[in-house]
């Protein structure tokens, strides 16, 4: 691999990296905005809950 292209792949996976950073953090801040989607014991329907022994 040359030299030149080497230090366009690298300044490529540079610029994808801080996109996806930005995306990421994007994301991250929208999401913090959400309602929690814990899991609700009582309200899961009994078949999907483990039988005491």
């Amino acid at each position: 691999m040359s030299l030149p292209f080497a230090a366009m792949m690298l300044r490529r996976l540079r610029s994808l990296m801080i996109e996806a950073d930005d995306r990421l953090a994007t994301y991250l801040r929208w999401r913090v905005g959400q309602p929690a989607r814990g899991i609700n014991r009582q309200r899961d329907p009994s078949r999907y809950r483990r039988k005491a022994r």
